[in-house]
């Protein structure tokens, strides 16, 4: 399928689910409910709170056919309700006590695969960007969303998104150099590139 013609489809899609279609909705779900999943998991570094907003997104879709709307972009229209969603769940931890300050047996385990010590680093690294750029590096890096699809998606030039991109780049690998000075981890340029 074309990417206009999926494009297309999602939007006939969207508009037949906000018009109360459930089989349009779970079309749509199947589509996108993994990768609003790993958006979150990567904006959160929290499996369950991930699960939770992708949950959430689809109930704030759900609760949008009292009052339809056109959307013209369905991905940058369920990606905006994911963000909104995230950035709140992030604001509201600013009120809570930070992990670091946590003796490490409470720390939650994010994953159950055993990741490489360096790759902890990338995470937390990626955990110390600004929310902004740590959206923009997950839905490039894991998502496979191309600059131009984001640019989208944020209602912001491509090249606006690029040269943002290639800061947040920039500040995360300032931040796994110097984390992985401290450490004693030895790090390449290719070790960075691969592990973002």
């Amino acid at each position: 399928m074309h990417v206009s013609e999926s494009h297309t489809s999602d939007t006939l899609l969207l508009s037949q689910a906000l018009a109360g279609d459930n089989e349009a909705l779970r079309r749509l779900y199947e589509r996108y409910n993994k990768r609003l999943t790993l958006y979150a998991y990567r904006m959160l570094s929290a499996h369950e709170e991930a699960t939770d907003v992708a949950q959430d997104v689809w109930a704030r879709v759900i609760e949008q056919r009292a009052t339809p709307q056109t959307v013209s972009h369905v991905a940058g229209y369920l990606f905006t309700i994911a963000r909104h969603l995230c950035f709140d769940r992030l604001r509201a931890r600013r009120d809570s006590i930070e992990i670091g300050k946590l003796p490490e047996d409470l720390h939650p385990i994010a994953e159950s695969n055993e990741r490489s010590h360096l790759e902890d680093i990338v995470v937390l690294a990626l955990e110390r960007l600004t929310p902004e750029d740590r959206e923009l590096l997950v839905m490039h890096t894991y998502l496979g969303y191309g600059y131009d699809e984001i640019a989208v998606m944020q209602s912001k030039s491509p090249e606006a998104v690029w040269t943002k991109a290639s800061r947040a780049r920039a500040k995360l690998r300032e931040i796994v150099r110097s984390l992985a000075e401290r450490e004693g981890v030895p790090i390449t340029r290719d070790t960075i590139s691969k592990n973002r």
